[in-house]
């Protein structure tokens, strides 16, 4: 691997958006904690860094990414990263435009966060997992 990058991520206005236009219906697809954890399956890694767009926290471990409407990542970042929930935006390290499970890292004003997990997942599992942490 080549010398790690950044990658700065605005707060997810493409997660927020899809979140906002969810129906009461799509409430029985809402996935329990040990569901999404699961959910999609699993890679170690995202190519075509640069095209990620979009973030949204669902706790301090967990991390949606988007790269528009086409592909959706949860991130499990291996331990509680503290200042992720409040965070305006975030930086992911990545190399030759692509993020390694196990190497790189989310930095959140000024603390590192190292990802342990990606999991490459459908626009329905997001939306769904999405909803479970509206509702």
């Amino acid at each position: 691997m080549q010398s790690t990058k950044t990658l700065a991520v605005k707060t997810g206005i493409a997660v927020a958006s899809i979140a906002a236009t969810l129906t009461t219906s799509l409430a029985s697809y809402a996935l329990t904690l040990s569901e999404f954890k699961l959910a999609g399956t699993q890679t170690d890694r995202i190519t075509s860094a640069h095209t990620i767009n979009a973030y949204s926290s669902l706790d301090r471990q967990y991390l949606l990414l988007a790269e528009g409407k086409k592909r959706h990542y949860l991130l499990n970042l291996g331990s509680a990263c503290h200042r992720l929930a409040w965070a305006e935006n975030i930086n992911i390290s990545q190399s030759d435009d692509t993020i390694h499970a196990g190497y790189d890292y989310v930095s959140v004003n000024g603390a590192r966060c190292a990802i342990g997990e990606i999991r490459q997942i459908s626009r329905e599992e997001m939306q769904a997992i999405v909803w479970s942490h509206k509702v």
